[in-house]
């Protein structure tokens, strides 16, 4: 462990109680991004957001990094921290598509978040070691239907133990085949996924 470290924005007491036990352990400052937070900072933060569509926890991260750099000696710029860096997190690529490599429970819950009170057709796969159960069941709520991917990669898990799982949930799903200008899309799981919707969007 270095001698400072910085611990970003956390929800639970417990997790900022244990990382004072190790820095104290380790003879380490301990700051809270908080702390280090300035005016200056918080407004590049939201004008980011608010200019790339960022959900508030990338707005946050963002922030936490702009901090970090400062505290190890730099000055922060806006143009340092712009979406080109972020590709990939709840990233806006259409009109009505949004892609987002997150495949677990934490990036599933974010986006519950972002997309709360909307319904979303989810293009999905994931790999069969992930608990994609676990995922379907915390995304359930925003998604009007299921749109399973074709990718061919030796680790996604079986078309029918994935179709199960969203029999289970009750959810309506199918084959993804093109893009509904009328519809909300969300292609979800491992860069893998992502890139087999890019080379189909990209060769139709």
């Amino acid at each position: 462990m270095q001698k400072s470290a910085l611990l970003g924005i956390q929800k639970h007491s417990e997790v900022e109680r244990i990382a004072r036990e190790i820095a104290l352990s380790k003879h380490c400052s301990l700051h809270k991004v908080q702390d280090l937070q300035d005016t200056r900072i918080h407004t590049m933060g939201w004008h980011l957001a608010t200019k790339n569509g960022l959900s508030d926890y990338l707005r946050d991260n963002c922030e936490l990094a702009m901090v970090a750099f400062e505290l190890l000696g730099y000055k922060a710029e806006e143009s340092l921290f712009d979406q080109s860096a972020l590709f990939g997190r709840l990233s806006r690529i259409a009109k009505n598509v949004t892609l987002d490599v997150g495949h677990n429970a934490l990036a599933a819950r974010a986006i519950v978040e972002t997309f709360q009170g909307k319904k979303i057709t989810l293009v999905y796969n994931t790999y069969a070691d992930k608990d994609y159960r676990e995922i379907l069941t915390i995304l359930t709520p925003i998604i009007e239907s299921v749109e399973i991917i074709w990718v061919e990669e030796g680790r996604i898990v079986p078309r029918t133990l994935l179709e199960e799982v969203l029999g289970d949930l009750g959810l309506t799903y199918g084959s993804f085949e093109f893009i509904n200008s009328e519809k909300e899309y969300l292609i979800f799981g491992s860069f893998s996924v992502a890139e087999a919707f890019l080379k189909r969007k990209n060769n139709p």
